[in-house]
């Protein structure tokens, strides 16, 4: 069974900046400079990077893009028709196979792109929902695990819990429920990572709007 411990409280801060006008006569009214216009982009939620060559993944509002020149540049990366107009929420590589893309949201469930995304496959199979908040690969950093960790995939489905696939996605299977040691359903990030300490088998960070938790087994 997973124990999730509250690991330390995430802050937001907003910033909003409000300005007043003091209405005057209209013999005493002065001209005012208008604002500049300003053009909305579409808001990134995740990045990944190719420890490879350095190359960066971007999922945004509008879809998933690529830059191999340090983020000055951006292109698309065509999905399929269905998930393209929906958004991209997560985008995760595999550390061994960085060519094996896996992307997510809460519209669109999860995708496997091979070739470095020429190809997409949906991979739900055994997900409860397709409303998937966070993603992460098993980092797979010690050769001395006794198991195959290389295609473990964790997947957190929002009002349900914690998913694991053992087979880079074919099939998953609930591993955590929702409610087990997390005081806040909605997970929005997750990462594995092999720090030492976690008896061999990585430890797994789960953020939520109220804190930051951690579990290795």
């Amino acid at each position: 069974m997973n124990r999730y411990v509250k690991y330390g409280t995430l802050m937001a801060i907003g910033i909003v900046l409000v300005a007043c006008a003091q209405s005057t006569p209209a013999a005493q009214s002065t001209p005012t400079a208008s604002l500049p216009t300003h053009t909305r982009e579409p808001g990134v939620r995740a990045l990944a990077i190719d420890p490879r060559d350095g190359r960066l993944f971007k999922a945004a509002s509008d879809g998933l893009y690529q830059s191999r020149d340090g983020g000055k540049s951006w292109q698309n990366v065509a999905l399929p028709n269905e998930i393209a107009a929906k958004g991209v929420s997560v985008v995760a590589l595999r550390r061994d196979q960085p060519d094996m893309i896996f992307i997510a949201g809460e519209e669109i469930g999860i995708w496997r792109g091979r070739d470095a995304g020429k190809t997409w496959n949906k991979i739900t199979r055994g997900l409860a929902s397709e409303r998937v908040s966070a993603l992460a690969v098993h980092s797979n950093g010690y050769p001395q695990i006794l198991r195959d960790t290389s295609n473990s995939l964790f997947a957190w489905v929002d009002g349900v819990g914690m998913f694991e696939s053992s087979d880079a996605g074919e099939t998953w299977k609930r591993s955590v429920d929702q409610a087990l040691g997390l005081d806040n359903p909605h997970v929005t990030a997750l990462t594995h990572t092999p720090l030492d300490g976690s008896m061999n088998t990585g430890w797994l960070y789960a953020a939520t709007l109220t804190g930051a938790y951690l579990s290795m087994d």
